[in-house]
Formats: C-alpha cells, sequence, structure tokens
C-alpha cells in the first residue's frame, strides 16, 4: 500500500490579501524610520552638536580644572602685587638716597664755610696785594669755591646789586658815592645757595643809603 503525502490546506484569499498589505504597510513603516534617522543625522543641529562635542562646557568642568584655573588667577594677583610693592620699593629707595645725597652735600659745606670766612677775614687784614702770603689765601679760596661748586652750591652775588631780602641779610646802612639807596656796596659775609635745596645761607652785607650829600 503506498505511503499518502500531506496535503497543505486550502489558502484563503482574504487571509493572503490581509497579509501582504500588512507586511507592505511594515516595510513603508520601516523606510520611513530610515529617512527620519537619516536627516536627522545630516541636520545642522546634529553638525553643530558634534562639532562642540570635544568642547568642554565651563559648567561641566571637572572640579581639577576649576582649582587650577583660580590657582592661576590667584597667582597672577601675587604677582601683581609683587611687582607694585617693588615698584614703590624703587621710587622709595630713589627719593631716599636723593635725599641722603643732599644731606651730603649740606654738611660737607658746612664744614667747609668757616674756613671760607676764615679765609676772607684773613685777606681784609693783608692789604699789599704783592704779598705771597695774600696770594696764596686766594688760591686757597678759589679751591674753595670749586669745591663748592662741585657739591651743587653757588655764590650769592652782593656788591653792586640791587639788596634781595631772599638771598641778602642787612647788617647795615650807610651813604656810598658810588651806590644808589638800596644797593649792596659791601660784603660782611658770603652767602650760598644750594642749587637742589635752595638757599644755604643768605649773604650778609652792607646796603648804599645813598650819596652822602
Amino acid at each position: 500500500m503506498s505511503r499518502m503525502e500531506p496535503r497543505e490546506p486550502n489558502k484563503n484569499p482574504k487571509h493572503e490579501a490581509e497579509e501582504s498589505k500588512r507586511k507592505h504597510h511594515d516595510r513603508e513603516r520601516e523606510s520611513a524610520r530610515i529617512v527620519d534617522v537619516e536627516t536627522a543625522s545630516a541636520s545642522p543641529e546634529r553638525d553643530e552638536e558634534v562639532e562642540n562635542a570635544g568642547e568642554p562646557d565651563e559648567k561641566f568642568l571637572h572640579p581639577d580644572e576649576e582649582e587650577q584655573e583660580e590657582e592661576a588667577e590667584a597667582g597672577e594677583a601675587r604677582y601683581l602685587r609683587l611687582a607694585a610693592d617693588f615698584d614703590n620699593y624703587r621710587k622709595r629707595m630713589v627719593r631716599e638716597m636723593a635725599l641722603e645725597r643732599q644731606r651730603g652735600r649740606r654738611d660737607a659745606a658746612e664744614r667747609l664755610l668757616p674756613v671760607y670766612d676764615s679765609l676772607a677775614v684773613g685777606l681784609t687784614q693783608v692789604k699789599d696785594d704783592e704779598s705771597p702770603a695774600r696770594a696764596g689765601m686766594l688760591a686757597v679760596q678759589a679751591q674753595l669755591l670749586g669745591a663748592f661748586e662741585q657739591l651743587g652750591l653757588r655764590k650769592i652775588p652782593t656788591v653792586g646789586e640791587r639788596f634781595d631780602p631772599e638771598l641778602h641779610e642787612a647788617i647795615q646802612q650807610m651813604p656810598h658815592s658810588e651806590f644808589e639807596e638800596g644797593v649792596v656796596c659791601m660784603e660782611a659775609r658770603a652767602g650760598f645757595v644750594d642749587e637742589q635745596v635752595g638757599l644755604l645761607r643768605p649773604a650778609q652785607v652792607i646796603v648804599s643809603s645813598g650819596s652822602p650829600e
């Protein structure tokens, strides 16, 4: 007896149509989903997100990076303060050195002035212009004046100058035939001015009161 082959069940035409329609619908939906994904990946917003993906947002900095940034700012502030302090120190030292030099010049001049005064008095006692002693005293006096100039001191003009209360100290007034009233006719003691500080000491002078007539 021969073996019988299994018979395929009869297919329902309506069922096959619904199945075909369902598969077609699934394919269309899958195609639409793929298109949406490709469009989204090619959009400018997506490109910008991709470009900015490697740039760290300051709001999301790592704690270590924030600490390093704060330390760098603090270091810069310390450097600026130190630079300002050093500049102030340098300026203060320049001022102090200048004042120290002025004090040194003034002290040296004050020590030499009595020597100059003594020579001036000695010259009034030696009347002979041909005397070797007078020539020697004049040479020493000239050397002292040169030393004063190197120290920044200038001798105040007196005889023949109009009396100046800022520079001259009048110790006497007398008639004089060569000088009009108010003009210095004689120097009793030399005066000097410091070119940087100002008046060192006034010149003591005798002022003419005019003609003796």
